[in-house]
């Protein structure tokens, strides 16, 4: 167990409750620090008297820490200032406050946050604002912060989705990073279509991308785009992203898609995909590899369904060898359409 606390100069430090706290008040009051809470047995704390430290780790087990009581730092010249979700904030006299709010946001927001959002924190002021974005409700909210113009918020343990066109069009927006694995659907009706600063997605719990949910988004490339458990993909969500040619994106459980990588120059793998029935235009002017060992149907085996619209020439297609003769013994219409437009066939 530790506790931590920020130095004069605002630089996080941990001290090891091994210590005796004779040792503990010497090193926090010699240091001039900020005291903001401690960690015990993976939990953060708050604290908001001094005598609470006792209490608490008592619960928790933790036996010999003697109280740490205000009335020895007010002897000692300090001051004790209550602020920010009832953090005990230890100050000099003529320390002044904001630096220490600022560096104890910074600490919340790096350490206990699940839901960031870069770029937004001076359009998403409030929490109202950043519930108007996603399906969860204000209330749901449990921390939210601003700093350095980024958002940063912990929303309580129920599964949530943006909002149709939460982001579309923002230009300020450059990364949402999820790290609860809540965020589970990016909303139709283009959920950050045309963001054209966006630069990074990060949401390991995304089941379903709605369609144009990032089209357009022309600064998104697809190594910096982490969604492992993704499974549906709709129209023209990842149309005109940033181009990242020889990039091979692997997304493991996609299972159905539409017309979903139109004009996008990268290499995409897409290992549970079996069917391609109904997606015209999946691959519109798509230029790179495109690795597809499990899909045994295009739909009607002798017609071009414009699967592999416009493809550009230079691509590869890696293909189930029974799209080499479900046509009455021939290619199927779809490949060899790309045949034809000069692509690279091979079969596994």
């Amino acid at each position: 167990m530790y506790l931590v606390y920020l130095d004069e100069n605002f630089e996080m430090h941990k001290v090891d409750v091994s210590l005796s706290a004779t040792t503990f008040t010497s090193d926090v009051i010699n240091r001039q620090s900020i005291l903001i809470g401690f960690y015990a047995n993976g939990r953060k704390y708050n604290v908001k008297t001094f005598d609470e430290i006792e209490q608490m780790l008592c619960l928790d087990g933790f036996k010999g820490i003697a109280p740490l009581n205000s009335s020895y730092f007010n002897n000692e010249g300090r001051v004790v200032q209550f602020s920010l979700n009832d953090v005990v904030q230890v100050l000099p006299h003529t320390e002044p406050l904001d630096d220490a709010r600022e560096s104890l946001a910074d600490f919340t927001a790096i350490n206990g946050s699940h839901l960031v959002l870069k770029g937004v924190g001076g359009t998403i002021t409030t929490k109202a604002l950043l519930a108007a974005k996603f399906s969860f409700t204000e209330a749901q909210i449990l921390d939210f912060v601003i700093l350095n113009g980024n958002v940063y918020a912990n929303i309580d343990n129920s599964d949530y989705e943006t909002n149709s066109a939460a982001f579309s069009g923002d230009l300020d927006i450059t990364s949402i990073i999820e790290s609860n694995e809540s965020l589970t659907e990016i909303k139709t009706s283009s959920g950050f279509q045309n963001a054209t600063s966006l630069e990074e997605v990060n949401c390991k719990g995304l089941e379903v991308i709605g369609d144009s949910a990032f089209h357009g988004c022309t600064a998104l490339k697809p190594s910096k785009i982490n969604m492992p458990n993704v499974q549906t993909l709709g129209a023209f969500c990842f149309k005109l992203l940033a181009n990242e040619s020889s990039y091979n994106w692997v997304l493991p459980k996609v299972t159905s898609i539409s017309s979903s990588f139109g004009e996008c120059v990268f290499d995409i793998s897409l290992p549970a995909l079996t069917d391609l029935t109904g997606s015209a235009s999946a691959f519109f002017k798509f230029n790179g590899v495109i690795d597809l060992p499990n899909v045994t149907s295009m739909g009607d085996p002798a017609t071009n369904t414009g699967i592999f619209t416009s493809i550009i020439a230079t691509s590869t297609l890696k293909l189930n060898s029974v799209l080499a003769t479900n046509n009455g013994g021939g290619e199927d219409a779809d490949v060899a359409y790309a045949r034809g437009r000069g692509c690279t066939i091979i079969y596994y």
